[in-house]
């Protein structure tokens, strides 16, 4: 039997960022079930959460999509095409794209230049979004567009909006959430296309990310949101920004934002006005999606 104060050494460890031996790997790996706090068993697992590195995908109004390292916001060319990359998503290492012309693109995250075709929607494609077995797209004509993840041309209406142009997409495992250009946000289901009016910014809903039951969205006159993912009308003006937010992402308890005049957003995702320039590029970030290696 492992004893407890090995277990509490090797957890002190992890959080002190020191390298575990293969000893201590081995018994943490073992025993990690056996701890009875599950306020200690959450804090252990963020503080293996921590080792790992925050990266992001970037779409670029440009063409080119780039890979970023966010702690130290490092940026690596990722792939180019000729179209503005109006949305991306990332699962199990399967990057989705959305782009000005209405192509969808799939590409493998661990190779560069690996893009291909998958879908054409004919309209731009201004939010994509994954769950389960779907792909999902938000479409410039209002139409929101149901995908199997995989198989090349197999996009059908999900639903439509009309007279409305889907700026922004965003889903949970029960719920999508779709940014208009007239600014309502709405709540669907995931498993039907049934949806309500969760709030109204009066302004085009340019993004979305969804994070700890909350919604965050990125407003055309600059305003960030933060809204309750369960309750209507209940979004709080979270920070203000001179600029649109064209791109909003969440990871590591951070909110990013890519803002129309080429700054890249960070803030904390439980402190209001908390918002702070990571970094002035020479680009517009059009879409990003953040994930840990």
């Amino acid at each position: 039997m492992h004893s407890a104060t090995l277990i509490f050494g090797c957890f002190v460890a992890v959080l002190s960022y020191l390298a575990l031996d293969a000893t201590c790997d081995r018994r943490i790996y073992y025993d990690v079930t056996r701890l009875d706090s599950r306020g200690t068993s959450e804090l252990f697992s963020r503080a293996l959460g921590s080792r790992r590195q925050l990266y992001a995908y970037l779409g670029l109004r440009n063409g080119n999509m780039l890979k970023c390292e966010m702690n130290s916001y490092s940026c690596a060319r990722f792939n180019t095409v000729n179209q503005p990359i109006t949305a991306i998503t990332v699962d199990n290492n399967i990057l989705y794209a959305g782009l000005a012309n209405g192509l969808m693109l799939i590409c493998p995250t661990q190779v560069k230049d690996a893009c291909s075709y998958l879908n054409n929607g004919g309209k731009s494609i201004n939010g994509i979004a994954v769950q389960g077995r779907y792909v999902y797209a938000g479409l410039d004509n209002g139409v929101l567009w149901r995908c199997e993840k995989y198989e090349a041309n197999s996009c059908e209406d999900y639903t439509t909006f009309p007279n409305e142009s889907i700026q922004s997409l965003a889903v949970t495992d029960q719920y999508m959430f779709v940014g208009l250009k007239s600014g309502n946000m709405l709540r669907c289901y995931v498993d039907s296309p049934a949806c309500l009016v969760l709030n109204s910014a009066g302004q085009p809903i340019l993004s979305l990310a969804v994070s700890g039951g909350y919604v965050f969205a990125g407003l055309n006159n600059g305003i960030m949101w933060r809204c309750r993912a369960d309750v209507r009308h209940a979004c709080e003006t979270f920070n203000r920004s001179n600029s649109p937010l064209n791109a909003i992402t969440v990871g590591g308890k951070r909110v990013y934002a890519g803002l129309e005049n080429k700054i890249v957003w960070q803030c904390s995702e439980d402190a209001a006005n908390s918002c702070a320039d990571l970094e002035r590029t020479g680009y517009v970030i059009d879409s990003m999606d953040a994930f840990y290696i």
